[in-house]
């Protein structure tokens, strides 16, 4: 219903952020098409149905390149080109749990790529590593949704 309010409204802004909030609820609570894939087996309609375990949020600065490595609920960097920022924020809805599921990020601020490089698996602990790419010059602030399935 949010994406019916005119784009001429005078609370445009306001209207903007109730569709993204909207959004977002539709994502946790694993409706299609809501979900924003950035790893897995590529089947969109497929990450967009499934229903979301949990979510870890991350805030920090980016330079050139990053790695985030998730287990359980604990979270590291690894910064692999550029300046080494220590900002990082992070916040978990619920541990990556000791099973197969499916990992994908979403970029909620930040301009580079953020992808899913490793999946958890028995062989690797159920570990999953996301790296953060940016290729602009200087550090941006990133904010990352990486979730489970």
């Amino acid at each position: 219903m949010a994406g019916r309010i005119p784009l001429y409204s005078s609370n445009r802004n306001l209207w903007s952020n109730v569709s993204n909030s909207i959004k977002n609820i539709n994502a946790e609570l694993g409706f299609k098409g809501n979900a924003r894939s950035g790893g897995g087996n590529g089947n969109k309609s497929e990450t967009a149905n499934a229903r979301i375990l949990g979510h870890v949020y991350w805030q920090g600065t980016v330079d050139d390149k990053i790695q985030i490595t998730v287990r359980k609920r604990d979270l590291s960097i690894q910064t692999l080109g550029g300046k080494e920022y220590t900002d990082g924020k992070f916040n978990f809805t619920a541990a990556l749990p000791n099973s197969r599921v499916t990992v994908a990020v979403s970029t909620k601020k930040g301009r580079g790529n953020a992808r899913v490089v490793q999946q958890p698996s028995k062989e690797n602990d159920f570990t999953t590593v996301i790296e953060v790419s940016d290729s602009g010059g200087g550090a941006k602030e990133y904010e990352l949704d990486i979730f489970w399935q």
